[in-house]
């Protein structure tokens, strides 16, 4: 829910939350860098094993607030959970964050034979890569697989349970105009938020708002009808305990730029939805696994820190001291050869001259 204010609701952008890693980042960066200053200053474990495990187990301890905020949307149909799970979820991964990846290129440098080093933070950064690319798989694996049908009613039986929108059009002098239709009149796309059970072994579609039964208005493709059957006697969806659905109709694209195409018929619909009570399900499931893997692998790496501390061969206690006496008045640099030196002798004469 992006809506806030009491009297007067104004609706957050969505483009909003992109901002939160950032502005997290300036706020909390000095503050992390600093507490792990003085918890080295105490004494503790502040190796960068240690800092990265640490970081994990926030990062995954994140996706805690994501399944509070699916439990609260799934509370009642077609809910909305609080904005603020996902300010609690960008802060915990954000926290993390600056534990993990200030000091993971830093450990890559020291570990990382001097010839392989450039070779090795190119992995790294691979590796950030295909991590973004598994992010967005997972993403994808959350959502359901939809079921699909197509609309067979007339647009005159589909009207009674819509409602009017605001339709942009073109004028004569080519400014934007607005007015007040229903969408299936401009072969604009429209849903319907259904109650879904069986009555006496039949499907029933029945409108949330009047009651009234749409099972007629489409048929569902026949290979994943039987599923959805039996996904509902699973479920023991009833009249009293019914399912829901959210029906998404839209205009086949290519029947829509056809050159004989019609405007408004209400023809060539497809409907595709989910049952929302398993939807709501598999993100739940998705997000608890990932708080368990995220928060295991962390706490194995504590756990491990001493026999990974002895893999590294003490890399990272090495400390690179730089030669501060004054050179001697006639040591020859590195890059000076008799070439250079006859160069300058030549170049003093002529200044002589």
């Amino acid at each position: 829910d992006r809506y806030v204010g009491w009297e007067n609701l104004k609706e957050i952008p969505a483009a909003v939350f992109q901002s939160l890693n950032a502005g997290y980042i300036i706020i909390f960066g000095t503050l992390v860098g600093g507490f792990w200053v003085w918890w080295k200053r105490k004494g503790f474990e502040s190796s960068s094993l240690f800092k990265m495990a640490i970081g994990t187990i926030i990062m995954g301890l994140g996706f805690v607030f994501m399944m509070f905020a699916s439990q609260e949307a799934s509370a009642e149909p077609f809910g909305k959970a609080a904005m603020y799970w996902i300010f609690l979820a960008y802060l915990f991964h954000t926290l993390g964050e600056l534990c993990t990846s200030p000091v993971a290129l830093s450990f890559i440098t020291k570990l990382a034979p001097l010839k392989y080093a450039s070779i090795m933070m190119g992995v790294y950064f691979a590796a950030t890569g295909f991590g973004n690319f598994l992010a967005g798989s997972i993403g994808e694996s959350a959502q359901l697989a939809p079921y699909k049908g197509e609309l067979v009613a007339q647009k005159e039986e589909v009207i009674p349970y819509m409602q009017k929108d605001s339709i942009e059009y073109r004028m004569e002098d080519m400014s934007i105009g607005y007015h007040y239709d229903y969408p299936i009149n401009h072969d604009m796309n429209f849903s319907l938020k259904t109650q879904v059970y069986l009555d006496e072994g039949s499907l029933v579609f029945s409108e949330m708002t009047t009651g009234n039964e749409v099972s007629d208005l489409f048929e569902i493709s026949s290979e994943r009808r039987d599923e959805l059957l039996a996904t509902l006697r699973e479920n023991e969806a009833t009249l009293e305990n019914p399912m829901h659905a959210g029906l998404l109709f839209e205009r086949d694209q290519d029947a829509r730029m056809a050159e004989d195409a019609v405007a408004g018929t209400g023809q060539d619909y497809s409907v595709t939805f989910v049952l929302e009570e398993e939807q709501s399900e598999q993100e739940y499931n998705t997000f608890f696994g990932l708080t368990a893997f995220t928060v295991s692998f962390g706490i194995l790496l504590l756990v491990f820190i001493r026999r990974l501390k002895k893999l590294t061969h003490g890399a990272e206690d090495r400390e690179v001291v730089l030669h501060d006496q004054e050179p001697r008045e006639n040591e020859p640099f590195e890059l000076q050869d008799e070439e250079i030196k006859d160069r300058d002798n030549d170049d003093a004469g002529r200044d002589k001259e």
